[in-house]
């Protein structure tokens, strides 16, 4: 199982898909965090109510470069298949990230609290979300979901 699981590991670091999952998770977490802390500090939100929006915005560059740059997928969306499932797992994060938040500023306070809380939330999350990214939603091999549209659409 261990050989297994560092096989995995070994293919995921040469791969240029974990690379450019890198490079977006970045740029998505800077538009992200620019938005929390400004929201929570500038504009005077509550931190929850910061992060729920500041992870909203961020899901849309987030899902299109992921779609288009990172798995070079093209054609038309599908929603069963690729964006309802993207849509979930970014609730799913965004439901622990924003219970990190408000428990994080809840307890220690601070203007940089929710930054940190957040971050450590979706670092949990990144290589679990990838890996269902390449075998489920945007990669080569997508049976459940698959199965889910063509019972759907009837075919």
């Amino acid at each position: 199982m261990l050989g297994r699981l560092s096989g995995l590991a070994a293919r995921l670091v040469r791969s240029y898909k974990i690379v450019r999952y890198a490079l977006v998770s970045a740029v998505v977490s800077l538009i992200s965090l620019f938005l929390l802390y400004a929201l929570d500090n500038w504009a005077g939100w509550e931190e929850w109510r910061a992060n729920l929006l500041a992870v909203n915005v961020g899901a849309v560059p987030a899902y299109v470069l992921n779609r288009y740059w990172v798995w070079n997928k093209t054609g038309r969306n599908h929603m069963f298949g690729e964006v309802i499932p993207f849509w979930a797992m970014t609730l799913a994060g965004m439901v622990l990230s924003t219970l990190m938040v408000n428990a994080a500023s809840a307890r220690w306070g601070g203007s940089w609290v929710p930054i940190v809380a957040n971050v450590l939330s979706y670092l949990s999350l990144w290589i679990f979300k990838f890996l269902i990214l390449e075998h489920f939603i945007f990669g080569r091999v997508r049976p459940l979901f698959q199965c889910l549209r063509r019972r759907v659409d009837g075919r």
